[in-house]
Formats: structure tokens, C-alpha cells, sequence
């Protein structure tokens, strides 16, 4: 086995940085609790992790054209594009958008269902009920 062989870990995929993409997540699963500015924060640190993502494997895509012997000049400048497009949808779809909408969608109403239930006018209970399913989710 070379050198080569083994191959980089993807920084953004393979690191404990991963998991600022699910800081929107946690940001929704405590908004009853917190200030919105806070909320509104977290999806700021999970956008900026899916850019940093789709920027890195756009470079990656560019440096491997520089490295290959294709001469095709559409190519040069479509493969960093498609590169980053496609990673900015799926990574926005399955970091930002889908969980940020159903967690927002369960904690409101597992909120209003158990305070009716309950009688209780505390905003905590979808919270916690979020909060300790959240390792299933990784």
C-alpha cells in the first residue's frame, strides 16, 4: 500500500466539523426556550458550513482538472461548477432546509399537544422530546 493509495479525509465529512451542520437543529429544537436571534444564528453557522462544503469541493473538482490530462475547456470550468451545485442543493436540502422544517414542525406541535393534554403552559416539553431523539438522527 502507497501513499496514494490512502486517501485524504474529507474535512467537511470526515471531521468532528460535521456537526456544525446540524447547529440549525439544535438552534430549533430550543427555540421555545431561547431568543429567535440565537436560532436565527444557528442556521447562519449550518449555511456557512454547507457554502464552506460545496467551495471545497469545487476546488477539489478544479484541482483535479489541473491534474488530468483533459484539454476539453468546457470541462475546465463545468466540473467545479456542477461540483459546487450539486453539493449546495444536497448538502442545503439534508443539513438546513428538511430537519429545519420538521423539527420546527414537531417541537410546535408536540408543544401545543402536550400543553393541552397537560394543561401545562411550559414550552419545554417538545424540546426535550427533540433533544433526546436527536442522536438517532446522526
Amino acid at each position: 500500500m502507497t501513499l496514494d493509495d490512502i486517501a485524504a479525509p474529507d474535512l467537511y465529512r470526515d471531521t468532528v466539523i460535521r456537526y456544525l451542520g446540524y447547529s440549525n437543529e439544535v438552534g430549533e429544537s430550543f427555540r421555545p426556550l431561547v431568543n429567535v436571534r440565537l436560532v436565527h444564528f444557528s442556521y447562519l453557522v449550518a449555511s456557512g458550513y454547507v457554502l464552506a462544503d460545496a467551495a471545497d469541493k469545487a476546488t477539489k473538482a478544479a484541482t483535479n482538472i489541473k491534474h488530468s490530462d483533459s484539454s476539453n475547456s468546457s470541462d475546465i470550468w463545468m466540473r467545479p461548477v456542477v461540483a459546487f451545485s450539486d453539493t449546495l442543493l444536497w448538502q442545503g436540502m439534508a443539513s438546513v432546509v428538511i430537519p429545519g422544517f420538521t423539527i420546527n414542525r414537531i417541537c410546535a406541535l408536540t408543544t401545543l399537544f402536550l400543553c393541552k393534554l397537560s394543561k401545562l403552559h411550559s414550552p419545554s416539553p417538545g424540546t426535550r422530546l427533540l433533544l433526546g431523539s436527536w442522536p438517532f438522527r446522526l
